[in-house]
């Protein structure tokens, strides 16, 4: 099973505080479900993984079982049991969906550094349903995350306008608060270059019956108690 604990891009499905904070999630093929519960598959190993749609950056996790935060990152071998909770989201991922992108989409984006020029590394466009989340620019380790709204859109790239939580050496930063919590926020925009090697996804409204053994999803996890793991969102993966 593939593990990514901290920020992300594609799974905030987690309103309020924690939708702002970030939300432990997973990658892993569901074994089985009884009802509301999923048995998720450790058994390929606990690495973490990149934004969705770029997969080749995985990279060696822990084995051990963290305890930060009180979310597991299970040892190889292990699996991991989820409760569907009554409202968890359930969205469909479809790759190679470029030709999708325009202006007034809620899109997250990834980039990095590179030979001192900013590289766009994914895209994936959100639902309706899930627009707002994860607004910003904020870094995740070497990687830059942005969430906001396509301005522009042109040959040469994308322009994406995004709320940050305030300047910081003139540059408008941070996750955005939900708009219900929401204080003083900045405005900014942002371009990115889009070449056609860049992966683009996009999240469509799905339905639990999706959710079946060997279906490879991305899980968002919060503890409802001592013993108990539940999902509020989950995306599946087309084959």
């Amino acid at each position: 099973m593939k593990v990514w604990i901290g920020a992300g891009l594609a799974l905030f499905l987690v309103y309020g505080a924690a939708a702002a904070q970030g939300v432990p999630r997973i990658k892993a093929k569901i074994i089985s479900r009884n009802g509301n519960t999923l048995v998720l598959d450790a058994d390929a190993g606990a690495v973490s993984v990149a934004p969705l749609g770029n997969d080749q950056a995985a990279k060696p996790a822990p084995s051990a079982s963290s305890k930060k935060g009180g979310m597991p990152r299970p040892a190889v071998g292990a699996k991991l049991t989820l409760s569907l909770m009554p409202a968890t989201l359930v969205v469909v991922e479809h790759r190679s969906v470029r030709d999708a992108i325009k202006v007034g989409d809620f899109i997250g984006a990834t980039a990095v550094v590179a030979q001192g020029e900013l590289k766009t590394r994914s895209i994936v466009i959100y639902p309706d349903i899930l627009r707002g989340s994860d607004e910003g620019r904020f870094a995740d380790g070497d990687v830059l995350r942005v969430g906001g709204q396509v301005s522009a859109l042109t040959a040469q790239g994308i322009t994406i306008r995004y709320r940050g939580k305030g300047e910081k050496d003139g540059v408008c930063a941070g996750r955005a608060a939900p708009r219900v919590l929401a204080g003083q926020y900045c405005t900014a925009e942002i371009f990115l270059a889009l070449p056609a090697s860049i992966p683009v996804s996009l999240l469509v409204p799905g339905d639990a019956k999706l959710l079946t053994p060997g279906r490879v999803v991305t899980a968002s996890v919060v503890r409802l108690g001592a013993d108990q793991l539940a999902t509020p969102g989950v995306i599946v993966q087309q084959p």
